[in-house]
């Protein structure tokens, strides 16, 4: 088990842990997404993964001990209530486990930001690592949009094609990229609120972080 969590730190601290996170999200948000058949919030293989991932990564990335050790207890609860959510249509802990995966996919967000604009050589690896926090945006998103839409019982988003996890995803990633075609539409006003949120974060993480990061690279090439 230690030599397994040793080779996480590594991993995390390896350039190329950037470029397979960049593969592994396209191959989830445009391959295998698209093909679930009904909505799951995760396998357990890929819970544990996850949960395997940020557990390192805290320990690779973020030097105060304080602040990985609340990470860890937090992805431990987050996992715990997933396991009790699972395959159960109860309501308010399927919101809860929503709720959870949300701060998850934000302090993955954070430990791939770390990683990206840690000091170093800015690479073409840096960079996919840069669109890989953009896209986990959209997912985050994706399930912030779900989870509301559980707790005001199905009233959150006029929906022709149900209320599948995969539209969520769906609406989220045409609201990401202001894309914006209208088959599918807020009627909430906190879902409108956080849609309008998400297009103003997809065009300034672009024009801001992703060109801060070509910048450097520039830089570094001009000494």
């Amino acid at each position: 088990m230690r030599k397994l969590f040793h080779s996480g730190i590594k991993f995390w601290e390896s350039e190329m842990s950037l470029r397979i996170f960049f593969i592994s999200i396209l191959i989830l948000n445009f391959i295998l997404m698209p093909l679930a058949s009904s909505h799951e919030s995760g396998t357990f293989v890929a819970r544990s993964f996850y949960l395997f991932l940020i557990i390192s990564g805290s320990y690779a990335l973020i030097k105060i001990r304080l602040i990985t050790y609340i990470i860890i207890s937090f992805s431990l609860i987050a996992f715990l209530v997933w396991m009790l959510s699972y395959r159960n249509n109860i309501v308010w802990l399927n919101a809860l486990d929503g709720i959870l995966q949300v701060v998850f996919y934000m302090i993955f967000l954070l430990l791939i930001l770390i990683k990206v604009f840690k000091g170093g050589v800015y690479n073409l690896k840096r960079l996919e690592g840069a669109i890989t926090g953009y896209l986990l945006i959209g997912n985050l998103f994706a399930t912030l949009y779900y989870t509301i839409n559980l707790l005001t019982g199905s009233n959150a988003f006029f929906m022709p094609g149900g209320e599948h996890v995969t539209n969520f995803t769906y609406y989220s990633f045409t609201t990401l990229t202001t894309l914006g075609y209208g088959d599918i539409l807020p009627i909430h006003h906190s879902v409108r609120s956080l849609s309008s949120l998400e297009a103003v974060i997809g065009q300034l993480y672009p024009a801001v972080l992703i060109a801060r990061l070509i910048s450097l690279e520039n830089l570094r090439g001009s000494k």
